[in-house]
């Protein structure tokens, strides 16, 4: 998978599914490349609907992200909470959308 957002560089990753368990509502992915950790989804029923929750853990990888000054690190920080926002909005218009 590669991923792109604002900043002008784009992340190599391989997503491999370490569980799927649909019971329980999980899946989880291990990821390498660029970074390297997981990321999880847990849905549980409410009330009002499927409740979703998104929770990762990953560590740069890669020398160049590594190495990165400093004054560079809230660029990066503000890049991912804009990509992960912009995923937000995407999975919400999908879910919202007519099927047929």
């Amino acid at each position: 998978m590669r991923i792109r957002s604002l900043l002008p560089y784009t992340l190599d990753l391989v997503l491999h599914r370490a569980v799927q368990d649909e019971p329980r509502g999980t899946l989880r992915v291990d990821i390498d490349g660029d970074l390297q950790g997981w990321c999880e989804w847990q849905l549980s029923i409410e009330e009002t609907g499927t409740r979703a929750d998104f929770s990762q853990e990953v560590d740069v990888a890669t020398s160049l992200l590594q190495s990165a000054p400093r004054a560079v690190r809230p660029l990066l920080r503000g890049n991912h909470a804009y990509m992960m926002r912009s995923g937000e909005r995407g999975l919400r218009s999908h879910l919202a959308s007519d099927p047929d």
